[in-house]
């Protein structure tokens, strides 16, 4: 920062040692706006959230996520905003994050969330029953309820989640974002899921794992690099974008389709001139046609 920067940061400072907040806040927002600082940020969120203005510092917060769980003030300051603004599973995904602090973070997350359910007990009802119902929309309305979801105590979220995943009238890539959800918080629960093919699955909750670690999406990954990286970056771009969805949409049984990362890359790369594919190839166009078709459906 400049010193003309530095001066309407330290002017923020003394407003906010005076209880100033929404004066700090119209100072800060275009001083945070000019220099993306994650310190100016953090004043502005907090002179935000004292202002009554606890969504928009939440969505201030999140240019700099990986800024507050990089010390233990930073991440209870951003996990006690997300409880101001009952974004309880939002905070319990943060939390699980920095498991060096996660175990105190959750305990004020648990507690924050029995007061809610003592106080707001129709509301909650009222979200859940909502969650519930989430298959009764189109597809972006039950991206709206899932999104409202959040606000849900971590024990009513998981019931309605158990419940959805098993829903046919529930997305495919509902159900997806539901358990990407559920994963970093490492739950000890049998589920149920009504997969693309029609057929039911059961898993353990504790056992997902994040997408990127899944051993067939990294090796294909690794293969457009490879082919695409050096020669054709736009390319690489459109088929990683590709690659990503189809494995969203077949998360978290990927294997079950990607048999061989070769050939499914093979038919992701052909655009469809394959004249004999061979068997494994023919296959995973079969499902790359599948999830081209559940996509359709979306819109």
């Amino acid at each position: 920062m400049n010193e003309e920067q530095i001066r309407q940061l330290d002017k923020a400072r003394q407003l906010i040692r005076q209880d100033k907040y929404h004066q700090a806040v119209r100072q800060l927002t275009p001083l945070n706006e000019e220099t993306g600082d994650y310190e100016v940020n953090r004043l502005l969120v907090k002179a935000l959230q004292h202002d009554g203005q606890v969504q928009l510092a939440i969505k201030v917060a999140e240019d700099h996520v990986d800024d507050y769980l990089g010390s233990k003030d930073g991440a209870r300051q951003l996990i006690l905003l997300e409880i101001a603004g009952q974004q309880f599973i939002t905070a319990r995904r943060q939390a699980a994050f920095v498991p060096q602090w996660g175990q105190q973070l959750t305990a004020e997350i648990t507690q924050a969330e029995k007061q809610a359910e003592s106080a707001t007990a129709a509301t909650l009802r009222a979200q859940l029953k909502s969650f519930y119902h989430l298959g009764d929309g189109s597809f972006e309305e039950q991206r709206q309820r899932l999104i409202d979801a959040e606000q849900l105590p971590l024990k009513m979220y998981l019931t309605g989640a158990l419940f959805l995943l098993r829903d046919p009238f529930a997305k495919p890539l509902i159900k997806s974002s539901i358990l990407e959800t559920l994963q970093p918080l490492q739950i000890n629960q049998q589920a149920t899921m009504l997969w693309i093919d029609q057929r039911e699955y059961s898993f353990n909750l504790r056992d997902l794992q994040p997408l990127t670690k899944v051993a067939e999406v990294a090796t294909m990954q690794k293969m457009l690099n490879d082919k695409y990286g050096q020669s054709d970056p736009s390319t690489l771009a459109a088929m990683t974008d590709e690659l990503q969805l189809q494995m969203i949409f077949l998360y978290p049984f990927i294997s079950k389709a990607v048999t061989s990362p070769r050939d499914w890359v093979t038919a992701l790369t052909s655009f469809g001139t394959l004249v004999t594919p061979s068997e494994s190839v023919g296959k995973a166009q079969k499902w790359q046609q599948k999830i081209q078709r559940l996509v359709d459906q979306m819109r």
